[in-house]
């Protein structure tokens, strides 16, 4: 629990058990909700494979930014905090994000655009 996994004898680092448990909680977070995204982009709006791919990848931009994000969130305060508010409003407008992707979303432009979106605000939570 210390860090250090001493099975053979010999003291090898390891990541402690809430940590792994953190990371496996975010990574299911973040793989569920893209299946489902999938789904409905291939049966709702009946876009081909390639056009899911780029998608996808569309969507995953923002994370590229996350530096930025970070000077953001240190640089600037509300209500003067610089963390926690941000962190609050970006899980906001994600979930807004959602209930408007399953609202408003009908075409490939707005599917882009929302995904987009709520990619960016997951990041700057992140």
């Amino acid at each position: 629990m210390l860090g250090l996994d001493v099975r053979i004898g010999k003291a090898t680092p390891c990541l402690p058990l809430p940590l792994l448990l953190l990371y496996f909680m975010n990574s299911c977070v973040a793989s569920f909700p893209m299946t489902a995204f999938s789904d409905f982009l291939n049966n709702s709006l009946n876009l081909t494979p390639a056009t899911i791919t780029r998608y996808e990848s569309f969507c995953f931009t923002p994370w590229v930014f996350k530096p930025l994000y970070a000077y953001v969130v240190n640089a600037y305060s509300i209500g003067g905090e610089n963390r926690r508010p941000f962190i609050f409003l970006g899980a906001v407008l994600s979930s807004l994000c959602y209930v408007a992707t399953a609202v408003l979303v009908n075409s490939l432009l707005s599917a882009f655009i929302l995904g987009l979106v709520r990619s960016s605000c997951e990041a700057f939570v992140e």
